[in-house]
């Protein structure tokens, strides 16, 4: 390669960045996606790879808006600075599309987009925004910054809360079908605005008032390490590359949590140990309740020829043998262990499979049912799937 892409090697070299090591992954991640198939290890690996590739993003980014004025560089770090997000959403979008708006996978990627798009907020105005704030005043005694700018975004910003308050406060009054059909029509339209307004204030901020945003745009306390057409080809290349590596994330993402979970929960698995320890005691507890109604009964006959006085109220009562006696303790354990045989029929009713909220999420249609008959095997107890009976 020729010297004029010297500053793109630099870019990816471990030597420049630690974290460019990590694009290794990249290979590992396609052998175990299209060679091994090994879809855990492809999820693991493709997370591995996005990190150096988002960097690299975020690198590129940062060149173009060294050659642009302050309110385009903001532009650009805030659309590509999210651009990892932004791509996983939309593929975990277009995968729930397929699977159909009713199906399971669609549910669960949904919530990964949920997820996605609320801790990509959170990230960028507390974990970002207060490094930010920190780094700066450990460097500078003063920080500066363009009042009109921060008003707008100000502005912006309560405008954004307003209308995600009210399909909040709806759903929170209103209930029932009524009440979800509202909140979907409302928070669809909420998006609508949101994305008018953000249309909107860039028209403003670069076109019809771009003046009240205008710096001086030498950015002179930061030096370039790449010329404008290496920026742009890195830019390019790592964002197909984070695509990419995106795409085999959600693809393998359902299999790598029921791989990694085995399709189980705390809220379903302590339950059903709980369960199946006091199936296993009841049977060693059944034999010594039955061993010990034999003794009473063999003591009972032996003593028959023995009278004591009966006991009522703590005063002595009509006489009575000690096998009369004995024979009544014999019958109390009995209804004991008759108590303890109809529990444990309860009890054999397991809620393994039920997962995390007791729906089955992540579970195969037919887990729970193959767990209970290889406990029966193995365990040699009569167990059932609560949910199927």
């Amino acid at each position: 390669m020729s010297a004029s892409y010297q500053g793109l090697i630099n870019a990816i070299n471990p030597k420049e960045s630690k974290l460019n090591i990590l694009l290794l992954a990249m290979p590992i991640c396609c052998y175990f996606a299209y060679i091994s198939h090994q879809e855990t290890n492809a999820f693991f690996a493709s997370l591995v790879a996005i990190m150096p590739l988002a960097f690299l993003m975020g690198h590129a980014t940062e060149e173009i808006a060294l050659r642009t004025s302050d309110s385009i560089g903001g532009l650009l770090n805030a659309t590509f600075g999210n651009a990892a997000e932004i791509i996983i959403c939309l593929l975990a979008l277009w995968s729930a599309y397929k699977a159909g708006a009713d199906s399971e996978s669609a549910a669960i990627m949904i919530k990964i987009v949920q997820a996605s798009l609320i801790g990509s907020i959170l990230g960028n105005l507390l974990l970002v925004m207060g490094l930010a704030f920190i780094w700066g005043g450990i460097h500078h005694k003063v920080q500066s910054f363009n009042e009109t700018q921060f008003g707008s975004n100000n502005s912006l910003l309560l405008l954004a809360v307003i209308t995600l308050v009210i399909p909040t406060v709806y759903h929170s009054t209103v209930s029932g079908v009524e009440g979800d059909t509202g909140v979907e029509d409302l928070s669809r339209a909420a998006a609508v605005i949101l994305l008018g307004l953000y249309m909107l204030f860039l028209l403003f901020q670069l076109k019809t008032h771009s003046d009240l945003f205008a710096t001086d745009g030498t950015h002179e306390h930061e030096e370039s390490s790449m010329s404008m057409r290496e920026a742009i080809i890195l830019l390019v290349v790592s964002t197909i590359l984070v695509s990419w590596m995106a795409e085999i994330l959600v693809h393998s993402l359902e299999e790598a949590a029921d791989d990694v979970n085995m399709s189980q929960s705390s809220n379903d698995v302590i339950p059903t140990a709980i369960n199946i320890s006091s199936l296993t005691m009841s049977k060693t507890l059944s034999t010594s309740l039955n061993f010990l109604c034999e003794s009473i009964n063999k003591k009972a006959k032996s003593l028959s020829h023995i009278i004591k006085s009966g006991r009522t109220h703590l005063m002595d009562a009509v006489p009575i043998s000690f096998e009369q006696e004995l024979n009544v303790w014999e019958e109390q354990v009995r209804a004991s262990q008759a108590q303890i045989d109809l529990s444990c029929e309860e009890i054999a009713y397991l809620p393994i499979g039920g997962t995390a909220i007791g729906t089955g999420i992540n579970a195969p249609k037919m887990f729970a049912k193959n767990v209970c008959n290889e406990l029966n095997k193995t365990c040699l107890l009569y167990t059932s799937d609560a949910a199927d009976e």
